[in-house]
């Protein structure tokens, strides 16, 4: 499988709906991969859609949860699609584990 085996994949951000949590099948999904060694980082959709108090609550309890996953990298990033809340984050993340030699660059015409 892809992800247990591909030794460059250096981290797996897993989405997860703001509105809901984790549910059974994040859950499972987060073992697999907390089983077989691959680093994860949680992003949280949607956040727009979810009371600021409500967020906070299921952003703790989500934090809560992950400490149980060696595997787990921190912080949770929270985004909105629609405000674009956290999209600039989320891209820094992700270029923080690219290395610069191996970034796409322009062809040469």
């Amino acid at each position: 499988m892809y992800l247990t085996t591909r030794k460059s994949l250096k981290r797996v951000f897993v989405l997860l709906d703001g509105r809901h949590g984790l549910k059974v099948n994040d859950r499972e999904f987060l073992s697999f991969l907390d089983s077989n060694k691959v680093r994860f980082q949680v992003v949280l959709t949607k956040t727009d859609l979810v009371l600021p108090l409500d967020l906070g609550r299921r952003l703790a309890l989500l934090n809560s949860e992950l400490g149980a996953f060696r595997a787990a990298v921190a912080p949770v990033l929270l985004t909105s699609s629609r405000l674009l809340t956290g999209m600039e984050e989320l891209r820094q993340h992700v270029q923080r584990l690219v290395p610069w030699q191996t970034r796409a660059t322009p062809l040469d015409v």
